[in-house]
């Protein structure tokens, strides 16, 4: 069964089957909703000892906004984190993406000769574990 969210309609209606009297499982079941759902959504947003859906609605459309987005994991991502996992701690793997980039650009300055002064510095000066991985 697929997840949606109450909608303010409901709201109402909880809000009025409430304030009639009627209990959580009459109402879930009035609005084919688990039980569940209308105890989380009364904990949530009474406001001492009563419902207000306009307050309940608008509660919920903040949270919505700052929630976390989800991060779909694409078969590249799951690639790259296989590759990085046996070599890498988890800091040095959050940070590989910087470290490749910045080794890359200095590669190329060293190649073409138009390398910065302290170039050959900084790719010696490269930790030995990026050394032995040919970075």
């Amino acid at each position: 069964m697929a997840y949606t969210q109450l909608t303010e309609t409901e709201r109402y209606q909880i809000s009025s089957l409430k304030e009639a009297g009627f209990s959580q499982l009459f109402i879930a079941e009035s609005l084919k909703r688990s039980p569940s759902t209308i105890s989380r959504e009364l904990k949530r947003n009474q406001e001492v000892q009563t419902y207000c859906p306009e307050q309940a609605h608008l509660k919920v459309l903040v949270r919505r906004h700052f929630a976390k987005k989800a991060v779909k994991i694409t078969p590249e991502v799951k690639r790259y984190v296989f590759q990085l996992k046996p070599k890498f701690s988890p800091e040095m793997a959050a940070k590989w993406p910087t470290i490749r980039s910045i080794i890359a650009v200095e590669r190329h300055r060293i190649q073409n000769g138009t390398g910065t002064v302290d170039t050959p510095y900084y790719v010696s000066s490269l930790s030995p574990r990026h050394k032995l991985l040919g970075y």
